[in-house]
């Protein structure tokens, strides 16, 4: 640099450092928008979808539910009953025009999404229930748009997981307590009846909705009485009718089975509800033919589970007789496959006690002896084979069910089972 750029040279007049601007979005989204901005690789919020913004609400969320407190949670009901309130009152003024209340249902969406944090904090549960958060969740799932019906599923699904539930016992059942007494059930069976599984976010939806009901009756077994009384036992047998093996239709049976263990009254309702002969006719597809894949053969075995649960009530038994039950549980001893040891377990239940006559006299009328007499000579060497039975369980349900025979049977029928015992052949 020569003298004369030296003389030329001005000095920056503007030393002071810049103030803070009072546009910076300080707001939820926009905090949101600066997040998305951290990860060079991520899209721009705008440009995100539903699921992308929810992945960034738990992770913008993730570090301050340690922090979250009473008037936290009450701000945050707030807010989204706030945001419910903006949309349905556009949804109403401009019923005929989606695109103006299309946003609105987008923030809702959101602001649900960030209650998801409060399944971290189970013991401000009972915040949640006094500040209406519970109308608020049951207003989200009666929702027009399925997609905030799915965010309140959810949510609800994280809410109520017994692992959450468990550490904070008391407080959260104050919110398994406040959903019964809104009827939860009644408004699950709604959004169950809503869900079409051919839309893949619906069928997973469809499986967080069986979730709850599986914490609920968990957290609360008298629930299941209301299983009846608002159709969800209905709706589980109806979906089980559906040809074919899927994840929903696996948890299904499993419901069933919780339903059936949890109450009497359900047992006895499932043959008013045609329950017996459902089970019967998905029973009967694998009489020759053994299940493709492991969760099948766990589906197969809850209904199994499931039929000699509801043979505990003996009113079921003239229905299953009636319903040909015992034919297909002769038929699968005879084919040998995979449902061989659980119709085994079966007969030994139908067949018990002063109620099992009818049955023992149809087993011997369609030659269940033929069948029988191979399991009680032979015990399968493989596990595999038993079923999963231990070799114990197999012979207990052998020789119980010839016990059942010898008990129930008389005159030549009872002769025919003692033939069975004669030694043939030269001594």
């Amino acid at each position: 640099m020569d003298i004369e750029e030296l003389l030329d040279f001005q000095p920056t007049r503007n030393l002071k450092r810049d103030r803070p601007t009072d546009d910076v979005d300080n707001s939820y989204e926009g905090m949101l928008k600066r997040k998305a901005m951290e990860a060079p690789q991520r899209k721009k919020y705008e440009d995100m979808t539903d699921e992308e913004r929810l992945a960034l609400v738990m992770e913008l969320d993730e570090d301050k539910s340690d922090e979250m407190d009473e008037s936290t949670v009450k701000k945050m009901i707030l807010n989204l009953e706030k945001k419910y309130a903006k949309n349905q009152e556009l949804r109403i003024k401009h019923t005929e025009q989606p695109e103006k209340f299309m946003d609105s249902e987008v923030e809702l969406h959101i602001e649900t999404g960030k209650c998801l944090t409060l399944a971290t904090q189970p013991r401000l549960y009972p915040v949640l229930v006094h500040c209406g958060g519970v109308k608020l969740l049951l207003s989200l799932l009666s929702h027009p748009n399925n997609d905030i019906v799915l965010g309140a599923v959810e949510l609800l699904h994280e809410l109520t997981d017994s692992d959450v539930v468990n550490e904070a016992l008391d407080d959260a059942m104050e919110l398994v307590e406040a959903l019964v007494k809104n009827e939860i059930m009644s408004v699950l069976v709604q959004v169950l009846e809503s869900l079409d599984e051919k839309n893949d976010d619906e069928a997973k939806g469809l499986h967080n909705v069986l979730g709850i009901v599986e914490n609920l009756v968990e957290a609360d077994p008298n629930l299941s009485e209301d299983a009846f009384k608002h159709g969800l036992l209905t709706w589980v047998l109806n979906r089980l009718k559906v040809r074919g093996f899927d994840q929903n239709k696996l948890y299904c049976s499993e419901i069933l089975a919780i339903l059936l263990q949890s109450s009497e009254s359900n047992r006895t309702q499932l043959g008013n509800i045609e329950g017996i002969d459902t089970m019967l006719q998905a029973l009967a597809l694998y009489k020759r033919r053994n299940p493709q894949v492991t969760e099948e053969q766990e589906m197969v075995h809850n209904l199994f589970d499931s039929l000699c649960l509801s043979l505990l009530t003996n009113v079921n038994r003239d229905i299953f007789l009636k319903g040909e039950g015992v034919e297909l549980m002769v038929l699968m001893l005879r084919e040998k496959k995979m449902s061989r040891p659980p119709a085994l377990k079966v007969l030994n239940f139908a067949l018990q006690g002063d109620e099992g006559i009818n049955c023992c006299a149809k087993f011997l009328d369609v030659y269940g002896l033929s069948s029988l007499f191979p399991c009680f000579m032979k015990t399968p060497g493989k596990k595999v084979k038993r079923g999963g039975f231990s070799e114990m369980e197999w012979v207990e349900h052998v020789t119980s069910i010839i016990s059942h025979l010898l008990r129930n049977l008389s005159g030549s029928q009872l002769q025919r089972l003692m033939n069975k015992f004669y030694r043939r052949g030269p001594p």
